[in-house]
């Protein structure tokens, strides 16, 4: 008897692995059809290679991609160029592609936990375990908790959690979280109704204003991001950039001026330009307006502040954007608003643009979630309202600080299913832990967020699975058409391929063209003209105007203003996420010298940094001890942690618990901006 996937509307049709193996297998063959390289067959001295275009996640944005493969090696990967969102891609990329393929830590067989111990056990009786809780359980006992990648697992899983009248999805990864992308969203939202990230059209811009842009944000299109984070350039792609920052960064660095601003002043400082810029166009000055009282609030000069607006009120094209530091902080919403109102004053040649959304399950959400309702959720699995949960893509333990207790809610939860290529901190607590497949074996696909256009970008595999192990997809929609009923009814789909097939039947193809060959020659689907629309604002008749009243609100500390820290405090800045998530790294502190110097210290002390957002439950959490390192380039105010060669080893767990979990209005985690007290340990 053969093993496989009962078929729906096929009651004694099996789909095996073999059949499934072979339809991966004609698919990545239709994708190489055409593209070999003369140059790359010269140089292997072999057969011509196939090429696959493919779409990876690099970092915090994405990339097209395009690999050459030959006997089983890639022997080459390049950007793919025809793709709206080629991305440079250099060796790290590819030995990031690489790495998890022969690792030695790869799961190879689904494991069961059987008391304290992991065993391994059988594909059949997974999804018989798995059907079993579909059927048994009510749907507000079952959850989802998906990473933001792949967005064809998020569709497929809200369908299911649909058929299942309504389980709970939790969407979202640790970069999500850190960088403030709900929070750009949720101002969008409530300044232009659209809940999406806008496009910023930097590389046309005349003058961009970033503020606190670090490079890695995923509203950044991925040609954006990689010269951003290039250290080989020495200009930023754009006529004339400004970066308002507390602390020098490496973007700060090769921007034309960097303007040391007070941290936390990004929407004060966003709604004064405003203000200004709208002044010197009209010619009309309010004596209402406190131009001293700003400054000081902002720390940047009258002159500076008069001459910056000018420069962004006479440029043909300006833009405005917010960065993660900008955003990621308990003002973030406010700053972001802000700044998005910045780009409005320019209405006629603004660089703030929106495009629609690609016409694929438009229905279903793929916004991912807030900070705040993560917690929410983890407080339901603490008390006991969740009986089964599927985690993939994310580690729930790795990401979140130790304050929320995930650690306990999972032990509260009788049945976790991990998807995982390897044994991380979620998966060693799971009931049953399912191999899943690396990005080089996988079908799936991606709605771009920075787009300028409608675009699903395609993911296919480059090889096929070792092992022939089943998809997550695969065994959700398996397991589904086990547990039979208004599941199999409302999922007719045979296999995670077929689900693919059919979504992009549905994209609209040019007439007369095979849809699923062009998807996977080209890499995808996209609308062949840019198309860019203006956003029109839902207050005061269509013009996001600010005005003296809300500024001097800022001024007097109302929402959204700048709070003067209590003596012998400072305003935290912290490293962008991918340098928090290793597993244990070297740290240190940055500190003003006028500021060490008021409080008797000297670079190498080691000092202790006390939280004061009141967010931690433990009296350890809060609290850190790292050594100092002086650093002229940045805000007096402003404290900066760093990691560094010469630092303190750190455990991630230690320091997102010292980090904790603070959120701002829009429930995004505040990771920057955080009040901190300093307590010097040396004598």
């Amino acid at each position: 008897m053969r093993r496989g996937i009962r078929v729906k509307n096929r009651p004694r049709a099996l789909l095996t692995r073999r059949d499934f193996l072979k339809a991966s297998a004609l698919g990545a063959a239709a994708a190489c059809a055409g593209y070999f390289s003369d140059r790359i067959f010269t140089q292997q001295g072999g057969a011509p290679p196939r090429w696959v275009a493919t779409y990876r996640e690099m970092g915090a944005v994405g990339g097209a991609i395009r690999l050459a493969v030959a006997d089983g090696r890639v022997l080459a990967v390049e950007p793919n160029l025809a793709h709206p969102c080629g991305a440079n891609v250099d060796g790290q990329v590819l030995e990031k592609l690489l790495g998890g393929l022969g690792d030695a830590r790869r799961l190879t067989t689904p494991l069961e936990r059987r008391g304290s111990r992991l065993s391994e056990t059988d594909w059949r009786r997974c999804l018989r375990q798995i059907a079993q809780s579909l059927r048994a359980l009510r749907p507000q006992e079952i959850a989802f908790v998906l990473g933001v990648y792949p967005d064809h697992l998020n569709d497929l899983v809200r369908l299911l959690a649909q058929a299942l009248g309504g389980a709970s999805v939790v969407r979202f990864d640790p970069q999500s979280l850190a960088d403030g992308r709900l929070t750009l969203m949720d101002a969008a939202q409530g300044l232009y109704g659209l809940s999406q990230l806008p496009h910023f059209a930097l590389d046309q811009a005349q003058v961009v204003f970033s503020f606190g842009l670090s490079g890695r944000e995923a509203w950044l299109t991925p040609r954006v991001a990689a010269a951003l984070r290039a250290t080989d350039a020495p200009r930023l792609p754009a006529g004339y950039w400004v970066q308002f920052e507390a602390r020098r960064s490496a973007v700060a660095a090769r921007a034309d001026e960097w303007v040391c601003i007070r941290p936390g002043s990004e929407a004060l400082l966003a709604r004064a330009l405003t203000y200004l810029a709208r002044q010197d166009v009209h010619s009309a000055q309010d004596t209402a307006f406190d131009l001293a009282a700003v400054s000081q609030a902002c720390g940047v000069s009258p002159d500076d502040l008069q001459r910056l607006a000018r420069r962004f009120a006479e440029a043909q094209r300006a833009v405005a954007i917010p960065g993660a530091f900008a955003l990621a902080q308990p003002a973030g919403l406010e700053a972001a608003q802000a700044i998005l109102g910045l780009n409005q004053e320019r209405e006629s040649s603004a660089g703030l643009f929106f495009s629609p959304w690609p016409p694929l399950h438009p229905h279903l959400l793929a916004r991912s979630s807030t900070f705040a309702e993560i917690a929410a959720f983890i407080e339901r699995m603490r008390t006991g309202q969740i009986k089964a949960l599927f985690v993939h893509g994310v580690d729930l333990l790795a990401s979140l600080p130790a304050s929320l207790d995930v650690e306990r809610a999972l032990w509260q939860v009788p049945f976790v299913v991990s998807f995982a290529p390897e044994l991380d901190e979620t998966a060693r607590r799971a009931n049953l832990i399912l191999p899943d497949r690396l990005p080089l074996e996988s079908w799936g696909y991606q709605r771009t967020l920075a787009a300028d256009r409608p675009m699903v970008a395609a993911v296919q595999p480059v090889f096929l699975p070792s092992r022939g192990d089943l998809s997550a997809a695969n065994v959700l929609l398996a397991a589904a058409h086990q547990a039979g009923g208004r599941f199999s009814d409302l999922l007719p789909y045979r296999s995670e391929l077929d689900f693919i097939q059919q979504a992009v039947a549905r994209l609209p193809w040019p007439p007369g063209q095979d849809g699923w060959a062009l998807w996977l020659a080209q890499g995808g689907w996209w609308s062949e003209q840019s198309i860019l629309f203006p956003p029109v604002s839902m207050a005061r008749g269509g013009r996001a105007a600010s005005s003296v009243e809300r500024v001097e609100a800022l001024q007097g500390g109302g929402v959204g203003g700048v709070l003067q820290p209590a003596l012998g405090s400072f305003r935290l800045v912290v490293a962008p996420w991918p340098d928090l998530s290793a597993d244990e790294a070297e740290w240190q502190v940055e500190m003003h010298p006028q500021a060490a110097a008021d409080l008797g210290l000297r670079s190498g002390d080691v000092i202790r940094l006390t939280l004061s957002d009141g967010s931690n439950t433990s009296p350890t959490d809060g609290e850190i001890e790292l050594p100092l390192l002086l650093q002229p380039a940045m805000h007096r105010e402003a404290l900066a942690l760093l990691p560094a060669p010469d630092g303190r080893r750190i455990p991630r767990s230690e320091l997102l618990a010292f980090l904790g979990q603070a959120q701002n209005s829009a429930g995004d985690w505040a990771l920057q901006g955080s009040e901190v007290r300093v307590i010097s340990l040396n004598g």
